[in-house]
């Protein structure tokens, strides 16, 4: 299961085909295999999520541990998964936590399967690589597994539940947009680019509703939150979520790192608009039972409210 790390504990990500201290690492000859469906859908995991660990695809892919391991072993062997190791604290020396990404066949798995470009897929691939190795990645490293371990929450509350589902998960690689603002008559193009975006079905009514996901660390200024929050108000004036999504109502969900952080943005939030963003902490939604609780805070409205209460009314988009 996907955990968000404590600030101290990233001691460096570990290349066994890079760094001469793991050489016993090194991959292995190719192991024969026949490429199954649940292979693909792990390779395209890791390409869409970046850096999955193997407590991440066991949760979603296998039941026994053991299976998980041997299999990705396996991709890993025959160049459809780039592995990376992970120091954990642990009271044994030496302890890693694998991590996985595509490697260079899985990018035509990608490709075909997200119909995607090869050349885009493949081009995303050398450039995460690369950046591994800089050392400015360290600063980014737990906010992507923070991403991940919020994906993993959501898609685990809506299998548990019996009359919501969710629809899709587009991907932060896939998503970002470039539009035009003109304000006060001064004309510039801005980018936004989500965490992630997915959309969720009321079964009974069929009701659908959209919502982006943005993970907050606490590490964005008061400036920074308020020029993210107005790059989503422009965009909720444009015609491209209707364009790209189909729909022309969205939610922001924030999910940031305590319930002090979740009220200080509501407060910052609430003096710029009535809507759109929703906010609540990491800790809410690693309960087993999150998805009909009272968790969030809701610009624009008072107490606490479910993102799937029926009794807010299913015809309310906001």
């Amino acid at each position: 299961m996907s955990q968000l790390l404590p600030h101290n504990s990233f001691l460096g990500l570990i290349d066994p085909n890079a760094s001469p201290r793991a050489s016993r690492l090194k991959r292995p000859s190719p192991i024969p295999m026949q490429l199954t469906e649940r292979d693909e859908a792990i390779i395209t995991r890791c390409w869409e999520d970046k850096l999955m660990s193997t407590s991440d695809l066991h949760a979603l892919f296998f039941g026994a541990k053991a299976r998980c391991v041997a299999r990705l072993r396996t991709l890993y062997s025959n160049h459809y998964l780039d592995r990376y190791l992970f120091p954990v604290q642990t009271p044994y020396r030496g302890a890693t936590e694998a991590l996985y990404t595509i490697g260079t066949k899985g990018s035509h798995v990608v490709s075909l399967r997200l119909d995607q470009s090869l050349n885009y897929v493949a081009m995303k691939r050398r450039e995460f690589n690369a950046r591994t190795h800089d050392p400015s990645f360290l600063l980014t490293f737990r906010h992507l597994r923070a991403v991940i371990a919020t994906r993993l929450r959501f898609e685990q509350a809506f299998n548990r539940s019996d009359t919501w589902q969710m629809l899709g998960w587009i991907p932060e690689r896939l998503l970002e947009d470039q539009f035009v603002v003109n304000t006060d008559g001064t004309v510039k193009r801005v980018k936004l680019r989500p965490d992630g975006f997915f959309q969720y079905q009321h079964t009974p009514s069929g009701h659908t509703y959209s919502a982006f996901v943005e993970a907050d660390l606490g590490t964005m200024s008061h400036a920074q939150v308020v020029a993210k929050a107005n790059r989503y108000l422009h965009y909720f004036q444009t015609d491209l979520p209707q364009r790209r999504f189909g729909t022309r109502w969205f939610r922001v969900l924030l999910i940031t790192t305590s319930d002090q952080r979740a009220t200080h943005l509501w407060q910052t939030l609430s003096r710029l608009t009535h809507s759109l963003f929703w906010i609540t902490s990491f800790e809410a939604i690693h309960q087993q039972q999150w998805l009909d609780a009272p968790i969030w805070l809701k610009v624009g409205h008072d107490g606490r409210h479910s993102l799937v209460n029926e009794r807010q009314g299913l015809g309310d988009r906001g």
